[in-house]
């Protein structure tokens, strides 16, 4: 019996993997998740110990965090440093 000649899906698959910039890719996205994760951890901790919030309430205050912070940032409204 002959060997199944490799379709193009897996030829493409197995460049992909060989490929380093695809490694590379794949470490920043893994760095920027995890210190996204970190954040909203550091947030939570911070809004339930500090802040003495009810760990439901701190819960929903993290998760909007971000998007508030990025809206404000894009209207203007968030100092920035400036050298």
């Amino acid at each position: 019996m002959a060997a199944a000649t490799p379709t193009p899906t897996r030829s493409r698959a197995g460049r992909a993997i060989r490929a380093r910039h695809n490694w590379v890719q794949l470490a920043k996205f893994s760095t920027v998740g995890a210190s996204g994760y970190v954040v909203n951890l550091a947030v939570f901790a911070t809004l339930l110990d500090w802040a003495g919030l009810q760990y439901r309430l701190a819960a929903v205050v993290q998760a909007l965090a971000p998007s508030l912070l990025a809206r404000a940032a894009a209207s203007g409204k968030v100092p920035q440093n400036r050298a």
